[in-house]
């Protein structure tokens, strides 16, 4: 019997999505007991970030990058049953990268109808392999008591058109990262979810390499595009994966690094050993793809990577946020940074007095598509980066963005690529009479003449002297390396059949190859004292200067 203080607590519960899984659904352990479906500490901070996007009154768009077996599939399957089991008209999809996958999270779903109370149930049209439909079963009964009219439905991968003739609310994409057609499914699913409030759309995967829909859409995410946000789940936020230590049990030197930097306890690091072991067949890669630690550990490279993945991962792992961002102004012949939101230029250190600086500057062809302008800013003594410029922008104004950048920068030395449209760039540096420009040296094959040109011209035999400079310096010093984005194009900068190196189909190089450029200019000169510039030698002239 359902009295008043009843339906006060039914009221509350419905209205309570973790509550309403804890009180009212069931789910299958792992022992293959039926046990109430209570969320754990990971699948709670999942609900929290739902919750933080709801109140914001914004559609929740979340990517999930997690070690195996955290149960992400099951929390978002409960939140979307709810979501549709409360409310009329709602359309819940779910697809995985295989039918048995789609299958298997959409009997977790028809588990959670048969097991709840007979009283929140909703009406059922059909049950079925594909969909379950929440409406009046009886047809003649629907003009009066219709029922939910809402549903739940599976797709599979396999299917390029999935979604496209429907309206969704809630979407679950489970396992992206192994989808064979994932472009031009999500194309087709993504069109059909409206942007709004009460819509959920939910990407969760482990990792499958470096490439393929699911790491360029956890990349974008990471760097603030796409509309959805990041979510990373390590390993050892699951509680289940520990073992008690064997007698004598001592840590190596990499298990107490992480001991050191996570905190981990004998029991975990005991479960990390075995599971490498016996799940990984003593291979540590694929416990890093299957088990990360930290993000940047989960995408190991697919085809051949450049630079040192490893070593990336560490500066991923240790990448600071930068101290400021904007862009560079002159006003009455002085040069401020000007702090904006969404300003191209991102500053880790500041100027400091005395010390030398490069500025590399990879050149675009303008403002507007194709690929973007970047200037790297390394310090002379190390390489660390201490600033990055980043943008759309035509190639002379790049050059004028250069001289404030190299002015703010102690006068820094400024090394353009001069291909193509980089010769824009150096005659804007030239035409403000900035004193410090790279010149490269050439030699007249007919007269024996050597002369010095500006900038650096990149061809096939030079390229590769650019490119092992930036990954002798990854190699050894990748934690000087601050920007996120930085590093990201340095993981997906791959050889190609044919042995060049070149950013992975989709991606962009121009970080890269202005980082290169900065590097490459340290190690081609020895160390110099800098001449003791005056002010007014901003306007002096260039010839002044002859190079290193």
């Amino acid at each position: 019997m359902i009295n008043q203080e009843n339906k006060e607590e039914i009221k509350r519960i419905i209205n309570d999505p973790l509550l309403f899984c804890a009180k009212t659904l069931k789910i299958q352990n792992k022992y293959g007991q039926l046990v109430q479906f209570v969320f754990n500490e990971a699948q709670k901070r999942l609900y929290a970030e739902i919750q933080r996007q709801r109140q914001a009154g914004k559609p929740v768009r979340i990517i999930i990058l997690k070690a195996r077996q955290m149960g992400f599939s099951t929390a978002v399957a409960g939140l979307f049953y709810h979501a549709t089991v409360t409310r009329p008209n709602v359309n819940s999809m779910v697809v995985a990268h295989k039918a048995d996958a789609s299958a298997n999270i959409f009997n977790k779903t028809k588990l959670f109808y048969e097991e709840s109370p007979a009283f929140l149930r909703p009406l059922r049209k059909a049950a079925n392999s594909r969909e379950l439909i929440f409406e009046n079963p009886r047809q003649k009964e629907r003009s009066q008591r219709p029922g939910l009219r809402s549903k739940i439905a599976i797709e599979t991968a396999l299917n390029k058109e999935a979604g496209r003739s429907a309206t969704i609310h809630n979407l679950h994409i489970s396992e992206l990262a192994f989808w064979p057609y994932a472009a031009e499914t999500m194309t087709s699913l993504l069109q059909a979810v409206p942007y709004h409030p009460q819509t959920m759309v939910i990407i969760e995967s482990t990792a499958n390499g470096i490439g393929g829909a699911f790491f360029e859409q956890w990349q974008r995410a990471t760097q603030g595009e796409g509309g959805f946000t990041p979510l990373f789940f390590p390993w050892y936020e699951n509680p289940e994966y520990r073992m008690e230590p064997p007698a004598g049990f001592t840590l190596l030197a990499d298990e107490q690094e992480l001991q050191r930097l996570y905190g981990l306890t004998p029991e975990q690091l005991t479960w990390r050993r075995w599971c490498i072991d016996a799940n990984c067949g003593g291979d540590i890669q694929i416990f890093h793809q299957e088990y990360p630690a930290f993000p940047g550990e989960a995408f190991i490279a697919s085809g051949r990577p450049v630079f040192d993945v490893s070593a990336l991962a560490r500066a991923l792992q240790v990448a600071e946020a930068p101290l400021r961002r904007g862009d560079m102004e002159e006003e009455e012949g002085r040069v401020t940074f000007v702090d904006r939101p969404q300003g191209n230029l991102r500053v880790w250190r500041l100027p400091e007095e005395g010390k030398e600086y490069v500025i590399g500057v990879d050149t675009a062809a303008g403002k507007e598509g194709g690929d973007y302008a970047a200037m790297e800013v390394v310090t002379r003594d190390g390489g660390e980066q201490v600033a990055e410029w980043h943008g759309h922008i035509d190639p002379d104004l790049l050059g004028v963005q250069a001289a404030y950048l190299g002015r703010y920068y102690n006068l820094a030395r400024v090394a353009p690529e001069v291909n193509n449209h980089g010769v824009a760039t150096v005659n804007a540096l030239k035409r403000l009479h900035y004193p410090r420009i790279y010149r490269r040296r050439t030699v007249n094959r007919y007269s024996d003449h050597t002369m010095q040109e500006y900038g650096f011209l990149t061809t096939a035999r030079t390229k590769p002297l650019l490119i092992s400079a930036l990954a002798g310096h990854i190699r050894q010093e990748a934690e000087k390396i601050h920007s996120k984005e930085a590093i990201h194009e340095c993981l997906t900068y791959m050889y190609d059949e044919k042995g060049s190196a070149n950013a992975r189909e989709g991606r962009h190089d121009d970080r890269v190859m202005a980082l290169a450029l900065a590097l490459y200019v340290l190690t081609e000169q020895p160390y110099y004292q800098r001449e003791d510039f005056a002010e007014e030698t901003w306007y002096g002239a260039v010839d002044a200067i002859t190079g290193y």
